[in-house]
């Protein structure tokens, strides 16, 4: 490892503290605030600046907010009650600042809003976020945000096209629109459907899919085949053929969608497997795909914040092959190595070799299961877990010797 010891006497580090959530454990707040912890109790004489943040997943809204309040920035904060992915009511933020709608997927259609016994992809629907984009258009703006990732939904976003005014019609030509609305188990039943309503309705309306990664509806790496396994009960009991049921029901959906629309193949565009294919559904939509690190640095001045930075810390629950594919890590380690600026990360679990770290521009990696206590004590004592590392990383960092 890199680093020198460090000293409570030298004032002169300056340190970047910009993580993601990590996992269920910690929101990207939470986090922040353990690093920031841990670092001050091994090198209290740094100066020390947070930054929250989020590749469009849970929690982007909270992320935002922060963003806009440490830069003086005046926003509205409004509330709307919809349909859970269960059809359960939920509540949904929605952050207006000018002309301009922020809202999160997570908060309509989220897997933390189901019990883990209770998590079935093939009945679980995107539905409540359409209203939510109903309700952020009639708060008059005339662009959103949607920040798309941890959704316990796999629809292709069926759910929120109907929502949206999209039908529907089963083999005998009769109404079949709410089949839409009950997951890809709806699907069978059918046989025509025609999303032109929804796509004339929200022309005029700027709509940006803010995604937390870049894969595309279908393949290995898409929507039911890279992420379905983490949307049932038991993910380590969900065998290749479920997974292969699930993505041949959601491309005959999609067959079905594209075969009224006069576009091209949108299913192997990055972003469109995003939130559980609802990446996809929004540019049928026409909504332009950006990764969600680059709208929340942006917001939170993520550029000018790396002025002077000595080190920076980032992290994330996991850090493997999506780490990446357009998340937090690889967002903050390709704007600061860019700038010289070395970058540590801390996650709970780090999957990936020297070579790969090095590619994304991470000069050290430490992972939480590896710490004492393991990865036993960073789900049980994430809090404390994450300080403690953060504290060691400081030993080494923070004299400023690189």
């Amino acid at each position: 490892m890199s680093g020198a010891q460090g000293s409570d006497s030298v004032a002169d580090v300056r340190v970047l503290i910009a993580p993601d959530s990590f996992g269920g454990t910690m929101s990207a707040v939470e986090a922040a605030e353990a690093i920031a912890a841990g670092w001050r109790r091994a090198a209290q004489a740094s100066e020390i600046v947070s930054v929250p943040l989020s590749d469009g997943g849970p929690g982007m809204l909270d992320v935002i907010v922060a963003g806009f309040d440490a830069r003086g920035v005046e926003s509205q904060t409004l509330m709307a009650t919809v349909p859970g992915p269960r059809g359960q009511q939920v509540p949904a933020m929605i952050v207006v600042q000018e002309h301009t709608a922020y809202i999160e997927s997570a908060q309509a259609c989220g897997l933390h809003l189901v019990a883990r016994d209770a998590r079935d992809p093939w009945t679980s629907t995107s539905a409540g976020l359409g209203l939510v984009l109903d309700h952020a258009r009639d708060a008059g703006v005339d662009r959103i945000v949607v920040g798309l990732g941890g959704t316990g939904t796999i629809d292709a976003g069926a759910g929120l096209l109907a929502a949206m005014g999209a039908h529907a019609w089963d083999g005998e030509g009769r109404e079949a629109s709410d089949q839409l609305r009950c997951g890809p188990s709806g699907f069978a039943d059918v046989a025509r459907v025609d999303i032109m309503p929804a796509v004339q309705d929200w022309v005029g309306v700027d709509v940006i899919a803010a995604v937390d990664v870049d894969v595309p509806l279908t393949g290995p790496q898409g929507a039911a085949r890279g992420f379905g396994a983490q949307k049932f009960p038991d993910p380590a009991a969900v065998t290749a053929a479920q997974l292969g049921d699930l993505e041949e029901s959601i491309a005959r959906f999609v067959g079905l969608v594209h075969g009224h629309l006069d576009t091209p193949d949108l299913t192997n565009r990055a972003g469109s497997g995003a939130a559980g294919g609802i990446g996809w559904a929004l540019q049928c939509l026409g909504a332009t795909v950006v990764p969600g690190i680059d709208i929340v640095a942006a917001t939170v001045g993520l550029h000018d914040l790396l002025d002077g930075v000595d080190v920076v810390i980032t992290g994330e629950g996991r850090l493997d092959w999506q780490s990446r594919r357009g998340k937090v890590i690889s967002g903050v380690a390709e704007r600061a190595s860019a700038r010289g600026i070395p970058v540590v990360a801390v996650a709970g679990r780090v999957d990936l070799g020297a070579r790969e770290l090095a590619g994304l521009g991470i000069v050290e990696a430490w992972s939480l299961a590896e710490q004492p206590g393991g990865l036993a004590r960073s789900m049980i004592s994430a809090h404390q877990a994450l300080a403690d590392a953060a504290a060691r990383i400081a030993a080494q960092w923070g004299s400023g010797a690189t």
